[in-house]
């Protein structure tokens, strides 16, 4: 399981999320979205 628990984090996993999947990444996001989005 990945939890994201500090903004410096979110910059690298946007950093790689933009490296495999394009960079149009929704930030606008609840936590309990990004911790469900991350366990598909």
């Amino acid at each position: 399981m990945t939890t994201v628990t500090v903004s410096g984090e979110v910059v690298g996993l946007k950093s790689i999320a933009a490296y495999y999947f394009g960079l149009d990444i929704n930030t606008n996001v609840t936590k309990q979205e990004a911790e469900e989005a991350l366990q598909q």
